[in-house]
């Protein structure tokens, strides 16, 4: 190796450590991914365009998404299109790990990155492509993808919302974020492969197919009772009582998966009346009678408020859980304890929370590695490193091939 241990993070910790990734990725499914592998220890050079990943200008000025997916990797701002810029990037790859692109099919090819290329300088290299409607047909391979669009067609809007009410998209961009996770347990995967053999390869992940595969009881729903599955609001398709119930000053959720999580349920609510009532004395008879055993379920949730019925429901082996909102929920003791939610100095941002993967290790964890970078923060390391003396970064830069961030 001739330049790759100038550039790691040595100080690293995770399974990863040692790793070099090039990522080419911008917006959020690709970020996601390389930020779960920079967690995990490996060196993440994140290849930037002279303007930046488009996150960095979020409409409304709001850069935390950025900083929430690129935090602990490096930043090389370059003009992919400038031949010398692309010698920079083939120099690069040959003792790169990992590369990872998330452009609409054909666009990293356009631009000489695409997988035939790097891998004809690297053919150990693995090369995750991540897009949002895969390669063919054509007619949809084509069109650009962006987070709730996916959701629209994969499903998720037409399953989510109150019942006869409008589609809703889910609350976090959880086809964007399959996406990041699909394509790092896809990279992991190839790892062992080349692990093994030495030889690398080509993944790539479609966030319409990982919607597929996270439709879960949504499918079985369809082929199992041969029912289009509908909005249901807050209640599972399946099971009932399994939904958040509001009491006198809240809401809480609750579940009876089996016969005997439903008799603690009514021992809890003081509802002998409705275990003894035959409407409701199986699993698909509940199911069947769902809109009347709700009603007067929630006659009983409106007599106490929501802590009242939680301490009854643990106290009596029930299965159930408050409703937080988010700022509930990080703030909450038991997300404290896991301590997933790290904070980190930033050169102009100052100190701030950033989400660290939440995988646990007993010999290898991992950790966040520093703040996002500044856009060119790192161009002059990365090009010392590989071989380039300062009269010739000064003639990229002022050629405006590179650029270099001002701190």
């Amino acid at each position: 190796m001739v330049y790759k241990e100038k550039l790691l993070n040595h100080n690293s910790k995770g399974a990863l450590r040692g790793i070099l990734v090039i990522d080419f990725s911008r917006w959020v499914a690709g970020p996601y991914c390389t930020n779960m592998l920079s967690d995990m220890g490996a060196t993440v050079i994140k290849v930037e365009s002279l303007g930046g990943d488009q996150a960095r200008k979020q409409v409304g000025g709001n850069l935390a998404a950025f900083h929430t997916y690129n935090h602990g990797k490096k930043s090389l701002a370059i003009d992919f299109q400038d031949p010398r810029g692309k010698e920079i990037l083939y120099c690069l790859t040959r003792e790169a790990d990992i590369a990872v692109e998330n452009y609409r099919p054909g666009m990293a090819e356009e631009m000489g990155i695409g997988y035939d290329d790097l891998s004809k300088i690297n053919p150990a290299i693995i090369y995750c492509s991540i897009n949002a409607f895969g390669t063919s047909p054509p007619e949809y391979a084509n069109r650009a993808g962006v987070d709730m669009l996916v959701q629209s067609m994969g499903g998720v809007m037409s399953v989510t919302g109150m019942p006869g009410g409008p589609p809703v998209p889910a609350g976090i961009p959880i086809a964007d974020q399959n996406g990041g996770i699909y394509g790092y347990a896809a990279i992991m995967t190839a790892l062992y492969h080349r692990a093994a053999t030495g030889i690398g390869q080509y993944v790539s992940v479609a966030l319409i197919d990982t919607m597929v595969f996270s439709l879960s009881t949504r499918f079985a729903e369809l082929i199992g009772l041969g029912k289009i599955p509908q909005r249901l609001g807050n209640a599972h398709s399946q099971i009932v009582p399994f939904q958040a119930f509001q009491t006198a000053d809240g809401w809480v959720t609750v579940a009876a998966l089996t016969e005997e999580h439903w008799k603690k349920v009514c021992e809890a609510l003081g509802a002998e009346e409705l275990r003894r009532d035959t409407r409701y004395g199986s699993a698909k008879l509940r199911l069947e009678n769902r809109e009347s055993l709700t009603d007067r379920l929630n006659e009983y949730f409106k007599k106490r408020a929501a802590k009242e019925w939680l301490d009854i429901f643990l106290k009596a082996d029930v299965m159930c859980a408050p409703l937080w909102n988010i700022q509930e929920l990080i703030s909450s003791e038991l997300i404290l304890d896991h301590g997933f939610i790290p904070t980190v100095n930033h050169p102009i941002e100052g100190t701030y929370p950033v989400l660290q993967t939440p995988l646990n290790f007993s010999k290898t964890p991992g950790e966040v590695q520093g703040p996002a970078p500044l856009l060119g923060e790192n161009t002059h390391e990365i090009l010392t490193a590989i071989g380039y003396d300062k009269n010739e970064i000064k003639e990229l830069l002022d050629s405006k091939v590179i650029k270099v961030a001002n701190l």
